[in-house]
């Protein structure tokens, strides 16, 4: 079964790293030009300068708050599964799902995807995540996403893991994957949000000649 994502996974995930060098490098020539050293602005481009700068802030922020923000929740809740209950589960289906995505072209890559039921506190439940995180982590090969289904194939009754606060949430696996990586590229965003910042100030400071 293919799924068009254009948006999620690893698509999103190579778009943004592409955002980012492309974004460092562009930041960097800006930042080392003859421009900058210059006591003055052109008149007529000063604006487009503090707008752009205000731009570039509000867009990095927003990427790096998002991706930082999801990293901490997988760090969270990885840990937090070592101490939730159990409770019997069963797998209702598994399997790889190829998808394609955009990034400098079209590519396929392939996603284990699954879905148990259990009962928590005398409801019902479909669960869909193996471990915190591999939802957002796709493989441009099937093998990776064939390893973690070996464990749970169809008809199998592992237990389940849910949180007792959130009984819909839960997981198969304690810990979590992609925490520290989506970390990293909202780190990046942050920073590259605090270079805008940077940027439109010294943009609205520096006269216009």
């Amino acid at each position: 079964m293919e799924i068009h994502a254009r948006a999620a996974g690893i698509s999103g995930f190579l778009r943004a790293r592409r955002l980012a060098a492309i974004s460092l490098g562009g930041a960097a020539t800006v930042f080392s030009s003859h421009a900058l050293a210059q006591d003055t602005i052109d008149a007529n481009a000063k604006p487009y300068f503090i707008v752009g700068g205000i731009v570039a802030t509000i867009l990095f922020a927003a990427f790096g708050g998002y991706f930082f923000a999801q990293g901490l929740r997988s760090l969270r809740l990885g840990a937090a599964a070592h101490n939730w209950p159990t409770t019997p589960g069963k797998v209702v289906s598994a399997e790889v799902v190829k998808k394609i995505g955009y990034s400098d072209g079209k590519y396929e890559y392939y996603s284990p995807e699954i879905r148990y039921s259990y009962t928590a506190k005398g409801t019902s439940y479909t669960g869909r995540i193996i471990k915190i995180g591999l939802t957002e982590v796709h493989y441009l090969t099937e093998a990776p996403a064939r390893e973690w289904l070996a464990r749970y194939p169809a008809g199998a009754k592992p237990p389940v893991r849910y949180d007792p606060t959130k009984p819909e949430v839960s997981t198969l696996e304690v810990g979590q994957v992609s925490g520290c990586r989506l970390i990293f590229a909202g780190s990046i965003g942050l920073l590259l949000g605090l270079g805008g910042v940077v940027f439109t100030i010294w943009s609205a400071l520096t006269p216009a000649g």
